[in-house]
């Protein structure tokens, strides 16, 4: 999914009293002081802002005010319910590893390829930093987690634990490294988008397929970059090592399946979504497995899972490339799919969606989660009467047809974009203030509250957590353990 809010946390004054036990990012309500609350954590009892009164201060826009009682500066852990301590455990961190304010590089599609302990991602495909449109692909990157933890071990060693460090991100299928081997960080990367004229100032662009032209806020447009200048420039080091063309706007992933990555892509143009299998090793060959229903191109898929017993693909379509401006109008509903990649045979699986976006499944593969982002809208804008809201389904173990649908949980924050479970149940979706985490009957546990928005995350081993938060990535280093699922 497509969105990135340029956005400050809020720090709304509830009544919910709060006072520093040590330091600022470790406290607790006076309700539950005897409560033992780890480092860079915030215990808020539901009980202090249940009734705010008639003078209270009510949030309006779930989108820019977020829920920050105790006005912490984040990233921290924001804990609701004292289960969320066995999540986190007695000595939790959560720390910013890699870092381009220019660039929203960390968006979606996270995989921890467990061999070479590296997570890969892609950036933000048709939203505010991406640099990505109907005429530019996203990029695939990378992140060593051997480097990420060689870094944190050096902020522990100077007992500097929550502090910032800055690890280089390759990009897999573009054109720079984004970040410098360094804890000082360095200069940020520059990027110049390239069209075909040069111009400063109003630009009007033609919706895709369309006779409707869209006002584009003013920008510098090159004709002609100089000599050896990519089409985004960078004045990091530079390391080339495209992909396929054959991925167009990644935007989910999972896996590795089978010793590939499950890419699925939202399409471009006239160029159709597909599902691709891509060796994460170089040169990272790929492999269209899937790009139509029938003769019927896709609208724009957007997420992908493997279900741990059967091994069939199961994917969202929504309609973000159109809302984002770089597909057409959408030919079918938005609905969930499911595609055996034994014998290519595809159905949908679940519809009446607003939005479908983000999918899992719990490791026995017993209960589905969807998650419907349709308060955002694109083009069209927020609309918080429209759902934010994760949907659980019973998977029926013979037909994997999915049934007695209702509702899991509301997000607060933004929508929930993509969802993961651990091997406890736990479910953990990426929203508009960072990664929320419910119980598996739905009890909002608590939050990685970065005060900004994170579309996706990813178990990167046991007791690992690597967070996408568009121009940054977070790992945090917790007790819960990855719900360990054997792709073949």
């Amino acid at each position: 999914m497509n969105i990135l809010f340029k956005i400050t946390a809020i720090a709304v004054s509830y009544y919910a009293i709060a006072f520093a036990r040590g330091s600022d990012n470790n406290k607790v309500s006076p309700a539950s002081a005897q409560l033992r609350v780890p480092p860079q954590s915030v215990f808020i009892d539901p009980r202090s802002f249940a009734v705010l009164g008639a003078s209270g201060l009510f949030r309006t826009d779930s989108f820019i005010e977020f829920f920050n009682p105790t006005n912490t500066t984040p990233p921290f852990f924001q804990i609701f319910d004292p289960g969320f301590l066995s999540i986190l455990g007695s000595n939790p961190s959560l720390n910013r590893v890699a870092h381009n304010v220019s660039f929203a590089f960390a968006h979606e599609a996270p995989i921890y390829n467990h061999p070479t302990d590296e997570v890969f991602f892609a950036s933000n495909d048709g939203g505010p930093l991406g640099f990505s449109d109907l005429y530019h692909n996203n990029q695939v990157g990378k992140i060593s987690m051997g480097a990420v933890e060689t870094a944190l071990q050096g902020l522990a060693s100077e007992g500097n634990a929550s502090g910032v460090v800055e690890v280089p991100v390759t990009e897999v299928g573009g054109e720079a490294v984004v970040g410098a081997a360094s804890r000082c960080g360095g200069l940020s990367p520059l990027f110049f988008p390239f069209f075909s004229l040069l111009a400063v100032g109003r630009l009007w662009r033609r919706m895709p397929f369309t006779n409707l032209f869209l006002f584009m806020p003013p920008t510098l447009v090159l004709t002609n970059p100089p000599h050896g200048l990519p089409r985004f420039a960078s004045y990091s080091h530079v390391n080339r090592r495209h992909l396929n063309s054959s991925l167009r706007m990644t935007n989910g992933g999972t896996g590795p399946y089978k010793s590939s990555l499950v890419l699925i892509t939202s399409g471009r143009g006239p160029l159709p979504p597909s599902i691709v299998l891509v060796n994460p090793a170089a040169p990272h060959n790929t492999t269209v497995v899937l790009d139509n229903f029938f003769g019927r191109q896709f609208n724009s898929l957007n997420d992908i899972k493997v279900h741990p017993k059967s091994g069939a693909f199961f994917f969202t379509d929504v309609t973000y490339g159109f809302l984002n401006h770089f597909r057409s109008a959408p030919l079918m509903p938005n609905q969930v799919y499911r595609f055996d990649p034994q014998t290519a045979t595809l159905r949908v699986i679940a519809t009446d969606f607003d939005r479908p976006n983000g999918i899992a499944f719990t490791p026995n593969g017993k209960i589905a989660y969807i998650a419907d982002t349709g308060a955002a809208g694109g083009f069209l804008g927020n609309n918080q009467t429209e759902p934010a809201t994760i949907y659980a389904f019973d998977v029926e173990p013979h037909t994997q047809t999915f049934l007695n649908r209702r509702v899991f949980a509301y997000v607060d924050a933004g929508v929930p974009d993509g969802v993961q479970v651990d091997a406890k149940g736990n479910v953990y979706s990426g929203c508009g203030d960072g990664v929320h985490v419910w119980s598996p009957q739905g009890t909002l546990l608590g939050k990685f509250f970065l005060g900004t928005t994170s579309a996706n995350m990813v178990f990167a081993g046991d007791g690992r957590l690597v967070i996408l938060a568009e121009t940054s990535v977070f790992v945090a280093k917790i007790a819960a353990q990855e719900g360990k699922i054997a792709f073949g």
